[in-house]
């Protein structure tokens, strides 16, 4: 009777389940899709735990190799790159984990330095996996799972030739891979690698930001490649990159582009590159627009392009023209430029640098004594060969090092007299050494006791409340009202409509300025330029170098739709999550460093949409249940404040144990917290986990109307959001503790002790 319970199917094999799988995928396109994708998923859930093994059972070496070998024959890589689309969000998932085993799977025979089998394959016989991967970014639900493994591909150079130098759309069947490379012949632009231009700009936030990952890593970790690629196809790719990333309509995008650019041009790699860009004047122009731009952080990193630009001193006639003739408008304008950096020195120094250098120009353009050249075309096989005055500079770098590890080995390790030698030494200098080395220890026990109290202070609590200021707005575009008017003697039958809004979501940190006059009342103008007078000097002192973005403040933002007034209100929902950071990043991924959040939806009729934000706090708020904010007396707390404060109220109460100190009696607000009569102190951090402690606390979420009709929705009045942040006395402290001087310092302070106790070495002391 097994048949009539589904039990007679047998299970499919290791060998069997790529086929199966193929099969599967092919048949997703005809009728009953849905439960197709279902078999699907359970295939692709069943090769995940084969490849990665399960808490109930760990894989086998066998079973994983004949699976991969297997994948690579049925050719299921490449189905499931082109298919992964139309897949669900877990087999989704299940596939980006299975690309990224494969993928880095070595039999067990196989040396530790050569690629695994899986990539080998994919580079040399089928390259077209790499274009479909990254093809992945033409839908949104692949673009995510696409884009991982894609960089986890790019990382191989041979890889990220191909897609450099991919040139399948221009009239070709698919990618021809290392064999179709030609680093010598400029590209069409038709290539996958093109692409990139249009799905960073015109994709969706998460689309774009992923696509901008990907393209920012594949132009930085390939220096050797990329230097020859931007040489040979310099002028197509400039002219894509400034008039579709650096004029982005995007802020996130534009920002993001111009730093990249800057890093591009500042590689020593690209020094080629980098002559080349800054001899045309066209390209100045575009910095110089960069600067006069409303936000402040595309100002900045417009400066740091611009600053290249005039500090060349081989400047082509164009580029000197341009800045002769805006000589003393320049100069004037960066003067009182970015004024409120004034804890970047580095900025201020550089600032005025450039004021010197354009001051102390010719007044008439002067031919340069160098042209750029590009680098001359590299042959298959080819390697670029350095360049004798960086041969030269290696090797004064390396003689250098070699001679500081050579001083650092003669410095002794003991600093103590050895025993036997005291009574060898005439006069009272063994005695006055041991005094100093009793000095030198007390004053490094003060110094470091001084510096750890610096430490812990800056690790305690010392965050300050800032107003974050929240503007929602939007614009309309191909509105039926937007037309020229109706002609009578012509009829329009389309029923497509391309009517379309976009809404600006915008947050500014306020200034301590701005918080301080919203919140104090109107004092008297005596008063008020008084204390001016008095703390304008305090403030600016105290005041935060770090400036933080929206993004800093969210862990996640959605946007949802009036489903009443929209068809598809589901799909149309928008939501942004912080992507998983490591510690101490250099530099954040566009996804997680932006004040403004757009996004464009189709549309022609009013209606509301509630925007929802999670925040983003260390250490971690929650929201306490009553019988705990009665304990507390607040509504929101960490996790350590609420175990702080039931501490306490044990110990106000009197509700602990005589006998045993580690219990306490429950009380009738305790015992809805711990239902029980007895507590334990060490368990108090468990009791109260949810439902005592809730999720983190949301924003109210905010209510925008939006109104295609109206000719352009005003800016809506901010909305004000109390956040927290780390309080300039916190950055002080750090800098003082991180501060690289502090050894300097204390030798220096050393020196003058040694002096103070009248011991000179050479002079008839024991110098060690």
């Amino acid at each position: 009777m097994s048949f009539l319970f589904g039990r007679g199917r047998a299970r499919a094999s290791t060998v069997d389940l790529p086929k199966q799988a193929k099969e599967q995928i092919q048949r997703l396109d005809g009728p009953g899709g849905a439960a197709k994708t279902e078999e699907l998923s359970k295939t692709l859930l069943q090769i995940k735990l084969i490849l990665q093994g399960s808490p109930e059972a760990e894989s086998s070496p066998d079973q994983v190799y004949q699976l991969v070998t297997g994948m690579i024959s049925e050719d299921l890589l490449y189905l499931l790159a082109t298919n992964l689309h139309m897949l669900s969000f877990e087999s989704r998932k299940d596939a980006q984990s299975i690309f990224s085993y494969v993928l880095r799977f070595r039999s067990a025979g196989a040396s530790p330095k050569s690629d695994p089998v899986a990539l080998s394959y994919v580079i040399s016989n089928r390259p077209e996996i790499l274009v479909a991967l990254c093809n992945g970014y033409e839908h949104k639900e692949s673009a995510i799972p696409a884009g991982t493994v894609l960089r986890e591909v790019l990382k191989n150079d041979a890889a990220a030739a191909i897609i450099l130098y991919d040139d399948s759309g221009n009239g070709g069947n698919g990618s021809k891979g290392l064999t179709g490379i030609q680093p010598e012949v400029q590209q069409s632009g038709n290539g996958v690698f093109w692409k990139f231009f249009e799905w960073i700009d015109k994709g969706s936030f998460e689309v774009g930001a992923d696509a901008f990952t990907t393209f920012r890593e594949l132009l930085t970790k390939h220096k050797q490649i990329v230097a020859q690629y931007l040489s040979t196809n310099f002028d197509l790719f400039f002219d894509k990159y400034n008039n579709i990333l650096v004029k982005s309509d995007s802020y996130v995008t534009k920002r993001q582009s111009i730093k990249l650019l800057g890093e591009i041009l500042l590689d020593r790699a690209n020094y080629a590159v980098m002559t080349a860009y800054v001899d045309r004047g066209e390209h100045l122009k575009i910095c110089m627009n960069l600067l006069r731009d409303d936000r402040k952080m595309v100002q900045y990193e417009g400066f740091h392009v611009f600053k290249v630009f005039v500090a060349n001193p081989h400047k082509s006639i164009a580029v000197q023209k341009i800045l002769l003739i805006n000589r003393e408008r320049l100069v004037k304008f960066l003067q009182h430029f970015l004024e409120d950096r004034t804890e970047d020195e580095q900025f201020i120094d550089e600032r005025e640098f450039l004021i010197k250098q354009i001051n102390n120009m010719p007044a008439q353009p002067v031919e340069p004594l160098q042209k750029p050249a590009l680098l001359a075309p590299m042959t298959t096989g080819q390697h670029l060969q350095p360049a004798p005055n960086q041969m030269q500079a290696q090797h004064e770098g390396q003689k250098l090092a070699l001679a500081l590890a050579e001083r650092r080995s003669r410095k002794p390790t003991d600093k103590n007299i050895p025993e036997g030698v005291e009574s060898c030494i005439i006069g009272d200098g063994a005695q006055r050494y041991k005094e100093l080395r009793d000095v030198e220890r007390k004053l490094d026990a003060a110094m470091m006791r001084k510096r750890m109290y610096i430490q812990d202070s800056r690790n305690s609590s010392m965050k300050k409340h800032r107003t974050l200021r929240i503007w929602v707005s939007n614009t309309v575009d191909d509105q039926e009202w937007q037309g020229d008017g109706l002609v009578v003697d012509a009829f329009d039958f389309n029923t497509n409509s391309n009517a379309s809004y976009k809404v600006k979501i915008e947050g500014r940190l306020l200034s301590d300025d701005e918080d301080d006059n919203e919140e104090e009342d109107d004092e008297d103008s005596d008063d008020e330029e008084d204390n001016a007078k008095k703390g304008t000097m305090d403030r600016k002192a105290l005041r935060p170098s770090q400036n933080y973005a929206l993004s800093h403040f969210f862990k996640s933002m959605t946007v949802d739709f009036d489903k009443n007034r929209s068809r598809d209100g589901a799909e149309q929902n928008v939501e942004w999550k912080k992507p998983a950071l490591p510690p101490n990043p250099r530099s954040l991924p566009p996804s997680a460093d932006f004040d403004v959040l757009e996004f464009k939806r189709g549309g022609d009729e009013n209606q509301n949409i509630t925007i929802n934000f999670v925040r983003d706090e260390t250490p971690e708020r929650f929201t306490l249940s009553p019988p705990l904010a009665e304990i507390l007396d607040m509504k929101e707390a960490t996790r350590a404040e609420a175990v702080t404060g039931i501490w306490e109220y044990v110990k106000v109460m009197g509700l602990q144990e005589d006998d045993e100190k580690r219990s306490f009696r429950c009380d009738d607000i305790l015992r809805q917290i711990f239902q029980r009569d007895t507590g334990y102190i060490p368990s108090i951090t468990d009791a109260i986990l949810p439902p005592p402690l809730r999720p983190p606390p949301r924003q109210p979420p905010l209510h925008h109307p939006r109104r295609p009709r109206l000719p352009q929705a005003a800016r809506a009045d901010g909305n004000d959001v109390r956040v927290t942040t780390d309080g300039a006395l916190r950055a002080r402290l750090h800098a003082f503790n991180m501060n690289p001087n502090y050894a300097r310092h204390a030798a220096r302070h050393r020196h003058a002790q040694r002096r103070a106790l009248g011991y000179h070495p050479g002079a008839g002391a024991l110098e060690v």
